[in-house]
């Protein structure tokens, strides 16, 4: 195992200074060296996650499990280490960042951990003699207790003595139920051992020989449910520190592919020549040709690529900053005063979709409404001036009773709201419903009342407003 330690050891550091001479290389050409030290990450901690697919597919031939191990334990270092080389920093900076940064930390120390409580807790359980598959213990407690209460129901049939019953149902009962003294076990101190010998001294004086051969029987028993006890604590520590580890683990890769997949460099000037559509002008080059520059139009509309780049000047002497996306430095450089050596021809740049787009809705709102003020008013009737939403006044024998309810004497939904208004629009309803609260008729109250339609074979249904209509003025009927 210490070999195996040793050359994977030996391919992670070589593959760590691989990896920080490429990020180096790439700093220095102007790119982005996170997206390889990201991928790179990601893709180490995926194959160091593969150790639980292994432990769950041990049928299958895919090597030692101790050799898996050993990958695990240098692969989480190695993750460690690009770690600290993609972010240049021990905590970086922002509240997402700082997230992940946290999880992954939490990751790595739960596995160095688990680590050791493994090594420490495989040789615990090695020590005890005893082996105990973890969702048997229950079981194997229970054997245990059941073969107590036999001991000592032949006690005090064959003794004809209640002692050692009254002492095993007021102290030891309480024992045998279920695992005892967990942390006690965890740390090896032996608790339980000394309760069952500080219990029993007190009893020891009262029973006969007989008796004291049945109490050591219970103290073997009681030596055989510690060694369960103790497959018991340290296999859930196992359990439960796989729990965590196994859900840090989660949210720190999920963490991390939500990063590399929504990553904020991807937009950035370096990386893609993002054409910002947020602004209200486009390359003339690219509505022309489809090729914008890489600078773009100004918020104002001139053009903004007449140069490649815009240098800097670095301890007395100019670079060139075209970027990568754009081909990166020039072999010619900037001129002596500081210009840059690529000029072009500026262009007329043009409206986006989204500018038109809004002129267009602004244009169209003021026809609206200018629509809605052109008819919705009488302009012919100077002491009438109604609303768009007035219908007109109603006939003289109607306008008495509405003027305490208003619109709601006919119109149920007038005074409903907005969501009534809606449903009132989406089904069969007027102010026919509301006629027959004031008039009465022989007939059924959707059937029709004059003399050309009662006389059909079959008359169908009516509604008042066929045939009475209102709004028209006080003459009409």
């Amino acid at each position: 195992m210490t070999k195996n330690i040793s050359i994977l050891s030996i391919f992670g550091v070589i593959a760590l200074i691989v990896v920080g001479y490429n990020a180096q290389k790439m700093d220095l050409n102007l790119q982005n060296s996170s997206v390889l030290t990201g991928y790179t990450l990601i893709a180490v901690m995926l194959c160091v996650a593969l150790l639980n697919t292994r432990k769950k597919l041990s049928m299958i031939p895919l090597g030692k499990a101790s050799s898996w191990v050993v990958f695990h334990v240098v692969g989480g270092l190695l993750c460690v280490a690009l770690f600290w080389v993609h972010t240049n920093t021990f905590w970086p900076k922002g509240l997402y960042e700082g997230f992940l940064a946290g999880a992954f930390y939490l990751v790595s120390l739960s596995g160095i951990f688990g680590y050791l409580i493994q090594r420490l807790n495989s040789r615990k359980l090695t020590e005890t003699g005893i082996e105990v598959i973890y969702e048997r213990i229950p079981l194997e407690l229970r054997e245990i207790q059941e073969k107590a209460e036999e001991y000592i129901l032949e006690c005090t049939e064959a003794t004809g003595s209640d002692v050692l019953a009254n002492h095993y149902l007021n102290t030891m009962v309480w024992y045998f139920q279920k695992p005892r003294f967990y942390w006690s076990t965890l740390f090896g101190a032996g608790n339980a051992k000394v309760w069952f010998r500080s219990e029993g001294a007190s009893v020891k004086r009262y029973l006969s020989s007989e008796e004291l051969d049945y109490f050591r029987r219970l103290e073997e028993l009681v030596e055989l449910k510690m060694l369960v006890d103790t497959h018991f604590v340290h296999q859930n520590l196992n359990k439960k520190w796989l729990l965590g580890y196994h859900g840090t683990l989660a949210s720190s890769l999920s963490g991390g592919l939500r990063a590399m997949i929504l990553r904020d460099d991807r937009f950035s000037e370096k990386v893609s020549p993002y054409l910002r559509p947020n602004f209200p002008y486009v390359c003339g080059r690219a509505a022309a040709w489809g090729k914008p520059c890489h600078n773009g139009p100004t918020a104002d509309g001139s053009c903004g690529g007449t140069s490649e780049c815009h240098p800097y000047n670095e301890g007395g002497r100019w670079i060139c900053r075209r970027p990568p996306s754009a081909g990166g430095p020039c072999s010619e450089g900037p001129l002596p005063d500081g210009s840059c050596c690529k000029t072009l021809t500026a262009c007329q740049p043009r409206r986006t979709v989204r500018k038109v787009r809004g002129r267009v809705s602004v244009m169209v709102a003021a026809v609206v409404i200018a629509a809605i003020a052109a008819f919705g008013f009488d302009f012919g009737n100077q002491e009438q001036v109604a609303s768009s939403l007035d219908a007109g006044p109603l006939s003289s024998i109607h306008q008495n009773f509405t003027s305490e309810q208003g619109c709601n004497a006919c119109h149920a939904a007038h005074g409903s709201g907005a969501l009534g208004w809606l449903e009132a629009a989406m089904t069969e309803s007027g102010p026919s419903d509301n006629c027959t609260n004031c008039h009465q008729f022989k007939n059924p109250v959707n059937g029709p009342h004059n003399s050309a339609l009662i006389s059909a074979s079959h008359p169908g249904n009516t509604s008042c407003t066929m045939c009475h209509t209102e709004h028209k003025g006080a003459d009409k009927k």
